[in-house]
């Protein structure tokens, strides 16, 4: 059937974001995030308007709601779980990012989202540095194929925060963490954002409840996360 039918390509030649980063120089690494983000700028092209209500709900799903059921349904498995701190650091994070987001009219601007931006669903070819986004998730909260941006920007500092080797490779608990690329604060449009830097922490802590299946990593990227969040707030 025509209408539900769609067609494959071999990307041939192209490697995962994340291992070009590390074999690839500053000069190229920065030309390839520069297209990245020309490709999300013309995600814009794509906007709707959503009321300050919808964007709320949307903002509370993503980084409260889903947070806390995640880590309550694998508690038992953490063992610096702590649920009262981890309510406090989310709802200063909600908190914060409410307060610091440009509302205009009660209207925050959505646009298409790819919604999982991290290393390895970002294919790029070393000859030409030709990108292609694959393995879309297409959400953010409530809202189906439209999204926050800064979330996409998140995505992309979590790459360049270690989040693919970190997942690709056997971590001990008390020894290992993530290890952060050496161009993570060499980004101009990912660097010196705080916004970034919270939902950074929070995507990890979040991580925790989606790799439950190896219990060394689910603590890890949770007390990681959990750091970063601690950092952020305990320093102001």
């Amino acid at each position: 059937n025509n209408d539900t039918g769609f067609v494959m390509k071999f990307l041939d030649g192209y490697i995962p974001l994340h291992q070009f980063i590390k074999t690839s120089n500053e000069e190229d690494v920065k030309e390839v995030y520069q297209t990245i983000y020309n490709y999300l700028q013309a995600f814009k092209l794509c906007s709707v308007d959503v009321n300050e209500e919808d964007f709320l709900e949307d903002l509370q799903k993503e980084i409260v709601i889903k947070v806390i059921d995640r880590c309550k349904k694998i508690k038992h498995m953490l063992i610096n779980y702590d649920k009262d701190e981890l309510i406090k650091l989310l709802d200063l994070s909600y908190q914060y990012i409410v307060d610091h987001t440009e509302i205009n009219n009660c209207k925050v601007q959505y646009c298409l989202c790819h919604g999982d931006l991290n290393g390895s669903n970002i294919m790029v070819n070393p000859k030409d540095k030709d990108v292609k986004f694959i393995d879309p998730r297409g959400y953010f909260g409530f809202t189906i194929f439209y999204g926050w941006q800064y979330y996409e920007f998140a995505k992309l500092l979590y790459c360049l925060d270690g989040y693919d080797d970190f997942n690709n490779l056997p971590q001990i608990y008390g020894i290992d963490k993530p290890i952060r690329l050496k161009y993570f604060d060499q980004i101009d449009y990912l660097n010196n954002d705080k916004i970034l830097k919270i939902l950074l922490g929070i995507i990890w802590v979040a991580l925790a409840g989606y790799i439950s299946q190896d219990i060394m990593k689910a603590n890890i990227a949770y007390e990681y996360g959990i750091d970063i969040l601690k950092n952020i707030f305990n320093n102001e």
